[in-house]
This record gives C-alpha cells, structure tokens and sequence, in this order.
C-alpha cells in the first residue's frame, strides 16, 4: 500500500525532475529559438502563406484537380521555409529537446519497468 509519505516523495521527485528538465540547455535553446520564430513579423507571414497554400493544394487534391502555378509557388515557399535561419534553429531546437525528453522517458521506463510516456497519452487519441 502507498502511504502518503510515498505519494509525497513521488511527487516531489517528479517536480524535481521536471525542473531539472526545463533547466537543460536544450530546453532554453528551443525556447529561445521558438521566442525568436514568434516574434518575427516576415517568419510569421511566411509561414501563414504557406498553411494557406497547403489547405488550397489539399482541397485541389480531394477535388482532383491541378493548379501547376499554385504548385510551383508552394515549392518556392517551401524552399524559402526549409532554409530560412530562424526557422531552421528552431527546428534543431527542437529535435534536440525532443532526443533529451525522449533519453528521458527511456530511462524511465527501464527504471521504473513501463513506458512512463506511453502512460501519458491521453485516452482514445490517435497521437
């Protein structure tokens, strides 16, 4: 049986962890790179033209029909995208805080003998 001298330890271990977590380097680094991406005004239009662009190309899709000019300007955006410096950082960003909460979770689950990540998936979802 948990006592509530048990839940206590539990609980302050998992904050204690959690907090060690947000102090990594790669936590700050995503979180500076994601505050740099927000608070540029040219990123933000790019990107909201590109989700434009790809809702129009999916309803072309489901429509089954072409738009070669609509296509050709989507490739360039994406190009503009993949090489932008700002977003590229972010993405690096955050891959690497990614592989650390994933380094994480591993060694959890051999720890503790179950997927800790895999608990904290909500119910039903896909994702």
């Amino acid at each position: 049986m948990i006592t509530l001298e048990d839940k206590t330890t539990l609980l302050e271990a998992a904050k204690q962890f959690g907090e060690t977590l947000k102090a990594s380097s790669e936590y700050e680094r995503f979180l500076e790179a994601q505050k740099v991406f927000n608070a540029d005004a040219d990123v933000q239009r790019m990107v909201e033209q590109y989700n434009q662009m790809v809702q129009k190309l999916q309803l072309l899709q489901q429509l089954q029909e072409k738009d070669d000019e609509l296509m050709a300007r989507y490739r360039e955006l994406n190009h503009q995208i993949e090489t932008h410096p700002l977003i590229h950082e972010l993405m690096n960003a955050q891959k690497a805080w990614k592989a650390l909460t994933e380094e994480a979770n591993a060694a959890l689950t051999q720890k503790l003998g179950y997927d800790f990540a895999d608990m904290a998936k909500p119910e039903g979802g896909c994702c």
